[in-house]
């Protein structure tokens, strides 16, 4: 199983996933929607969809996630170092929320968001031509 997880037509699989995902999230994204019934609406789902294949993401690229933490490692890549720092920030919103119910933390969870949106979008640029030799070597 682990050797599928991490196999290169896997992780294309995941990005590619990742990438329309992220389209039908900003496409869908309503702001009378999301205050109406925040946990229903398709921003919700489609975020948690989207969270759920960060995470996978993360872990095929578990190694150099925990270099991340190196500060020798954070200043030579500092795109990808920002959108971890606003993918934490975003969970935290999103946690803040579910334990709460409270819809009031969409102030804060609106911030990250938008942020971690920003360099996601400067991360996959910058990873775009390391995806597309994924693609060439088959």
């Amino acid at each position: 199983m682990k050797k599928i997880f991490m196999s290169r037509q896997f992780k294309i699989v995941v990005d590619i996933l990742l990438i329309a995902v992220l389209i039908l999230f900003c496409v869908s994204y309503d702001d009378e929607e999301i205050l109406g019934s925040y946990w229903k609406s398709s921003h919700c789902i489609t975020g948690l969809i989207w969270i759920s294949l960060i995470l996978v993401h993360v872990a095929q690229h578990w190694k150099f996630t925990k270099m991340l933490v190196m500060a020798k490692v954070m200043r030579r890549n500092k795109i990808t170092a920002f959108t971890t720092l606003f993918f934490v920030m975003l969970i935290i919103s999103i946690m803040m929320m579910a334990v709460t119910f409270d819809v009031t933390f969409i102030q804060f969870h609106g911030l990250p968001g938008k942020l971690f949106l920003l360099f996601v979008v400067i991360h996959i640029i910058q990873k775009f031509k390391k995806f597309l030799l994924m693609f060439k070597k088959y």
